[in-house]
Formats: structure tokens, C-alpha cells, sequence
């Protein structure tokens, strides 16, 4: 278990939630899910992005033979030499497609996993009716900014698959961002609605957790956090900037 998930355990049981597998035998006949939030009617399933894809060279060698592809077959007409960052439009829609599908396979893995998990926890505990969410946490991967993240979720979603997540929470814990508009540093929260809009028990539960959140990370940290709101566009231009250790 990672120092995050640790940390997280306890937020949850403050704010008022269960930790599953501290309510289960030690070896469950099935896979569950993380927390149980009875008030609520919802079952919750967290999930790390740990892996820095900048720093990863099998990831980083993929990207590169589809970038001498594309200079090879007209593809784009970026000339790159050493490590950069290229904005996707700056392909055709064939190698956007090839390079979304390299950063979207680990995100769908997740996925997988928490809806096989979130699916199983209802039906053990007898909890069919109540929303499953997925945690989402940026712990680490640099390489894709926080608009690109809620990009690929839109993506894998609407595929119509994985109908055991109802809601997806996508935030950061440990890596904050920054905005050319804002002063300061802002951590990222994103309610994810697979449905056209939210429910009122979960927009109530998505609210009020993400209000315990804010001050749980201002107690411990001792810092100011902000969770700017901003529209799609301004959202769009969130880049990470760094993270800092926060056990």
C-alpha cells in the first residue's frame, strides 16, 4: 500500500467512511472495493496514476518510433532533436489517434480493475442500488496534464463499458498545477458525470467531500489549497508544475 492510499484510509474514516477491507476477512472470496460511505449510498474504488511517463523509457521509445513514422509518412512536419513535448495537433488525426491510445491503455487498465472491483463489492455487501466511484489520483505522471487526463476518461467512458462506475473523482494529492490567469498554485478536483448530469445524492456527497478534502490537505500540509474553478477553456491551460512530498 502506498503512503498515499495510507493517508487517504485515514481521510476517509474522519470524514465518516469505511474502509472495506477492514470490515472483510483477510482474504475476501472476491475483489473489493476500497470504501464503503453508508450516508451516502456509494461505493468508492481509488486508483494511483504512480508511473511518470516522461521518465519512462519503453514509454518514451514507443512515442518515438510513432514520431519518426509520422515525419516519415507526412504525418506531421515537427522537427524534433532530443526530449520535448509536441501538442498533439501538431499531427494528423491517424498518429493523434495511435499517440491517445499509448497514454489511454494505463488509465483504461484502472478502469478495468475498479469497476471488476467496485462490481464485486455490491454484490457481496448487498449494495446494487448505491453509485460506485472511482478515485482517481495523479500521483505522478508529469506527462499528462490535468485537461488531457479528463480527455482520455471522456474517451474511455464513452465506450459505454465499465458500467459498474457511475462517477469518476480525478484529483491531484502530491503534484500541483499552475494557470496563466491565476497566481498561485492549485490542486485539481474533477466530478465526472457518465450520465448527462449528476444525481442530487451524489452532487451532495461529491460536495461535501470535496469541502473535508480541501481542509484535511490545509491541516496537514499547513498550507493554503485552492481548488480553482474555472471554465472548460481556462481548464485546459492547468499545467503541472511540480510535486512535494506530503507523508
Amino acid at each position: 500500500m502506498s503512503d498515499i492510499e495510507k493517508a487517504f484510509d485515514i481521510f476517509v474514516k474522519e470524514f465518516g467512511g469505511m474502509v472495506i477491507r477492514e470490515l472483510i476477512d483477510s482474504s475476501p472470496p472476491f475483489n473489493n472495493a476500497d470504501y464503503l460511505f453508508e450516508k451516502y449510498h456509494v461505493i468508492a474504488e481509488l486508483k494511483c496514476m504512480e508511473n511518470d511517463k516522461l521518465g519512462d523509457d519503453k514509454f518514451i521509445e514507443k512515442v518515438s518510433s510513432a514520431y519518426l513514422e509520422a515525419r516519415q509518412r507526412g504525418g506531421t512536419n515537427v522537427v524534433l532533436f532530443g526530449k520535448c513535448r509536441i501538442p498533439s495537433d501538431a499531427f494528423t488525426h491517424e498518429y493523434q489517434e495511435r499517440l491517445l491510445k499509448l497514454y489511454e491503455q494505463p488509465i483504461q487498465n484502472l478502469i478495468k480493475k475498479a469497476n471488476k472491483q467496485i462490481r464485486g463489492t455490491k454484490k457481496q455487501l448487498g449494495k446494487d442500488k448505491y453509485d460506485g466511484v472511482l478515485l482517481l489520483i495523479n500521483s505522478g505522471n508529469l506527462a499528462l496534464d490535468p485537461a488531457h487526463v479528463v480527455q482520455l476518461l471522456y474517451r474511455i467512458f464513452s465506450r459505454g463499458l465499465y458500467s459498474s462506475i457511475d462517477y469518476t473523482i480525478f484529483l491531484t494529492v502530491n503534484l500541483t498545477a499552475q494557470h496563466p490567469s491565476f497566481s498561485g498554485e492549485q490542486m485539481v478536483w474533477v466530478p465526472l458525470y457518465k450520465r448527462s448530469k449528476g444525481n442530487e445524492n451524489f452532487d451532495q456527497f461529491e460536495a461535501v467531500f470535496r469541502k473535508a478534502w480541501q481542509r484535511h490537505l490545509e491541516y496537514n500540509l499547513g498550507i493554503q489549497i485552492s481548488f480553482q474553478v474555472v471554465d472548460d477553456y481556462a481548464f485546459s491551460l492547468l499545467q503541472n508544475i511540480k510535486k512535494f512530498d506530503n507523508s
